[in-house]
């Protein structure tokens, strides 16, 4: 029933205006990057400038929990307030603690900031963990990597 619930949920809003804009917005990017070098450089260099435009146009999100495995990667705002303060910790060296709920979209986050400072910052360098040591890099769909 829960499950149900979501799945309706989730279908609501995909079909929000604001999702809508969101994903025509990212079809333009990809289509314009599709056809011309110069639009390439124009994403590229708004992708190293902004998490955000990254993440938001470029990146992809699996959950197999809904009929649609892969979703485009669109952040909501809790998830921005999360890259804020994530990468001011990592800008600044300093530690952070974050209490994290399953479903929110939290880990994703992370690695896809990851991602984004891997290839657009010099010496980028994060370690990364799991309760258990398996789920790092064993190859499934539940693996971090």
């Amino acid at each position: 029933m829960e499950q149900e619930r979501r799945s309706l949920l989730l279908k609501e809003y995909q079909e929000t205006p604001d999702y809508k804009e969101k994903i025509v917005q990212r079809l333009k990017i990809q289509d314009a990057c599709n056809r011309s070098v110069e639009a390439k450089v124009y994403a590229m260099a708004a992708c190293k400038n902004d998490p955000f435009f990254f993440i938001n146009n470029f990146c992809w999100t699996p959950n197999d929990k809904y009929e649609q495995y892969h979703f485009p990667f669109i952040l909501y705002k809790f998830q921005e307030e999360l890259i804020i303060w994530l990468k001011k910790h990592i800008d600044d060296g300093s530690d952070g603690f974050m209490d994290k709920s399953r479903e929110m979209g939290a880990t994703w986050v992370i690695m896809t900031l990851f991602l984004w400072h891997w290839l657009f910052s010099d010496n980028f360098n994060a370690l990364v963990g799991s309760h258990k040591m398996e789920k790092v890099d064993d190859k499934t769909k539940d693996s971090l990597y």
